[in-house]
């Protein structure tokens, strides 16, 4: 079985997207002038903004439900069907996977909620 090529985008995304994040989120001088208090900040406004959406808490809620999934397994049961909704499908996904909410496990070719995404999605459910 091979990773169909919406799955290798986004894994190449991700892995430039992380490397990114992490490089450009902390540096020397914010460290000296208490950056990591900014730096936490934008992470949590970050995760809000993930969690904004629907169809992200959906993804979510089928992951902390159904437990790992492959790709096709996940669109599928997020209700994303035709081949116009499989690029919405990938951008949710690549969201969620850049704050570490999701992790794909790269040899089992699954996507499992982290327990960051657990976290979340609890508050989500929250009133």
């Amino acid at each position: 079985m091979t990773m169909n090529e919406e799955e290798l985008e986004i894994d190449a995304d991700l892995d430039n997207d992380l490397n990114d994040d992490f490089d450009s989120n902390v540096d020397d001088s914010e460290l000296q002038r208490g950056g990591i208090l900014q730096s936490t900040s934008k992470r949590v406004r970050m995760i809000f903004s993930v969690m904004a959406s629907p169809n992200r808490i959906d993804i979510l809620r089928i992951l902390n439900s159904k437990g790992p999934l492959t790709y096709s397994e996940l669109k599928s049961l997020a209700g994303f069907k035709s081949k116009k909704e499989s690029g919405k499908f990938a951008y949710h996904l690549r969201k969620l996977l850049r704050q570490s909410l999701v992790a794909l496990n790269k040899s089992e070719r699954r996507y499992t909620i982290t327990n960051l995404g657990k976290t979340c999605f609890k508050f989500s459910q929250t009133n």
